[in-house]
């Protein structure tokens, strides 16, 4: 298989949110899966001080997030594919030996070493009485502080490489891509791959851990969201995975470094990564930039703090519950007029359509008719022209014959009284 290095819009609002290929990967190979499910788990807010400057944003989405960080996906994914199909090797997992979250803040780390980990929250899914749900990053600025104090936790990613591959495709032009394909490209036509070392290659393996930032601070400030998703075993015979509902986000988002081992899990330093027991979790589902730093400040006496959301995705019900609604807190503007779920959306479309053409053919109907009349009309008016044309030709023809008897006439009468008068 030969993939394409992911490329994302640069400007406008299409560039306000990036779906990384990690998601795109994930749901086409388990979209038909029976026990394995993908599903929004957490999210990030990142201060990210380079990109209050203009024309950074772009430069960000082009050198560092297509050139290094999809690039690098891209490749890895099919060396990986094709070590399996080659080597008939099965202690290769892609999804879950890519650690595409590690990358991505190598790719953050290089761009501005001054970032911020501001916030960590878990994704929410808010149902709207079965016509749809909206998955939303809250953040709830009253949580996220350190214990016995009003300073805001902050953190920064620590990531660790070992071992590299050497990239043997063309350099000159991004991995999967032909310099015709992108010659059209004003953003990516001259745009070249970028490695983790001098030597062209890609290192692979990478672990993570956060480390907090002493600062006191009492607000969460940011201006990039990256929400992330888990791949799960929704069978309880087969899941090895174990929820901890102890375990905070923090420790949860630096669970690639645990394994398990006799039921528990435990701290690995050293990750044997031909283990096929591997989590798949904390993967970049995608990136939101804010046109604008966002602050929410907390009252250091009130405690009061305001919280913000985000929604990052709608999924639409295939069909509603039911046609009406009998519960009684029920609100005229909570109902199934005011959500749509996406068949009725469908067959008001398709009744919007079959009116549309019966219109379409009244006014064509109606067209003919206009068209006939006017026709018909022009024909009666000439007719009535021809015939009084004709009416006046006759009278004419008729004065020009008569006119010698009457010219005769009046001579022989005026003759005779000449003569008369002579005589």
């Amino acid at each position: 298989m030969q993939r394409k290095s992911n490329l994302f819009y640069t400007r406008t609002d299409d560039s306000n949110f990036l779906t990384f290929s990690n998601f795109t990967e994930a749901l086409t190979g388990n979209f038909l899966s029976t026990d394995w499910k993908v599903y929004p788990s957490r999210f990030l807010c990142l201060y990210i001080p380079s990109l209050e400057t203009e024309g950074k944003k772009e430069e960000f989405i082009k050198s560092n997030l297509v050139a290094y960080y999809e690039n690098k996906l891209a490749f890895l994914r099919d060396f990986y594919t094709d070590k399996l199909i080659s080597e008939n090797l099965s202690e290769f997992d892609i999804e879950a030996d890519v650690n595409s979250l590690a990358w991505l803040f190598k790719t953050i780390e290089e761009f501005d070493p001054n970032y911020e980990i501001t916030f960590i929250g878990e994704v929410t899914e808010f149902d709207f009485k079965g016509t749809y749900t909206d998955t939303i990053c809250i953040i709830d600025s009253s949580e996220g502080y350190k214990e016995n104090s009003n300073n805001v936790a902050l953190y920064k990613m620590n990531v660790e490489s070992e071992d590299s591959i050497e990239y043997d495709k063309d350099k000159t032009v991004l991995y999967g891509w032909t310099s015709e394909e992108l010659e059209n490209s004003n953003d990516y036509d001259s745009l070249k791959p970028i490695f983790d070392t001098e030597n062209n290659e890609y290192s692979v393996y990478s672990t993570y851990s956060l480390e907090d930032i002493e600062e006191e601070r009492n607000y969460i400030k940011f201006n990039v969201i990256i929400p992330l998703f888990d791949i799960t075993d929704i069978n309880y015979q087969t899941n090895f995975n174990e929820i901890d509902d102890n375990t905070n986000l923090p420790e949860n988002l630096e669970l690639k470094n645990y394994t398990y081992e006799n039921d528990e899990l435990v701290l690995k330093q050293d990750m044997d990564y031909s283990d096929k027991e591997k989590r798949s979790i904390n993967n970049p589902l995608g990136i939101w930039f804010s046109d604008e730093v966002i602050e929410l400040k907390r009252d250091p006496n009130s405690k009061y703090a305001p919280s913000w959301s985000l929604i990052i995705s709608s999924q639409f019900k295939p069909f509603p519950y039911s046609n009406k609604y009998d519960n009684n807190d029920i609100t005229q503007i909570d109902n199934q007029q005011a959500f749509q779920t996406y068949a009725r959306v469908l067959s008001m479309q398709s009744t919007l359509s079959n009116q549309v053409n019966n219109l379409s053919t009244k006014v064509t109907k109606l067209e003919q008719i206009i068209a006939n009349l006017q026709n018909n009309l022009d024909i009666q008016i000439l007719q009535q022209k021809l015939d009084d044309y004709k009416k006046d030709n006759d009278e004419m023809k008729e004065k020009l014959n008569n006119l010698d008897a009457t010219i005769e006439e009046k001579v022989n009468t005026l003759f005779n009284e000449l003569v008369y008068k002579w005589k």
